[in-house]
């Protein structure tokens, strides 16, 4: 499978935020696997307002006291055209996702495609390991306080994110996500997020 992200370089060298990356698969016989269903989909929050530091995004963490509600999850103003049910108290900057799912396939040659609704910006990470960013600055720490790269008005589906599935595991697998406001003030809050994998028949 060969992989390419474009970015654009202006002429005094200042480097845009790398556009979405593709891939080209070749050969072999594939199928898609579906591991993560974008839309009414029960995940663990926690919208606390704590700073729960880097554990958070680890499989042993310990999410029994998170609540649970089903995408898509926040807070939706009257001109969002996707409705949210479960719905989040605004305030904190950043609150957080967990989703365990199983995946029994053999992880060699495996590739992931993430999909995702998000208001305003989101890191995900696969098994305690980033694999994607949107809407935040490109490169360094993420922190509590970091706050998104811009305000999202209205949130609206990614296309589908094709991303090496390196950080797959056969068993119990947990995809864990971050979402940031660009403000505390912020009147809304998307999340929802589909993955699914490309396997060797």
């Amino acid at each position: 499978t060969y992989y390419w992200q474009a970015t654009f370089v202006d002429n005094k060298g200042r480097k845009s935020l790398p556009a979405t990356g593709a891939s080209f698969r070749y050969g072999g016989h594939a199928k898609v696997v579906s591991l993560i269903e974008l839309n009414d989909t029960e995940w663990k929050y926690n919208a606390d307002g704590e700073d729960l530091g880097l554990d958070w995004r680890k499989n042993d963490y310990d999410d029994s006291t998170w609540s649970s509600g089903k995408t898509f999850i926040g807070r939706a103003t009257s001109r969002q055209k996707h409705k949210m049910t479960t719905t989040l108290k605004m305030g904190p900057r950043t609150f957080y996702f967990r989703k365990a799912f199983g995946f029994e396939h053999l992880t060699t040659g495996a590739e992931l495609q993430l999909q995702y609704l998000v208001d305003d910006g989101a890191v995900f990470y696969l098994n305690g390991k980033e694999i994607h960013r949107v809407n935040m600055k490109e490169r360094g720490s993420i922190r509590y306080t970091t706050r998104a790269s811009s305000s999202v008005r209205d949130a609206d589906f990614s296309g589908l994110i094709q991303l090496s599935g390196k950080e797959l595991q056969q068993g119990e697998n947990i995809l864990a996500v971050e979402v940031h406001q660009y403000s505390t003030n912020d009147s809304d809050l998307a999340f929802g997020s589909s993955l699914s994998a490309t396997i060797e028949k």
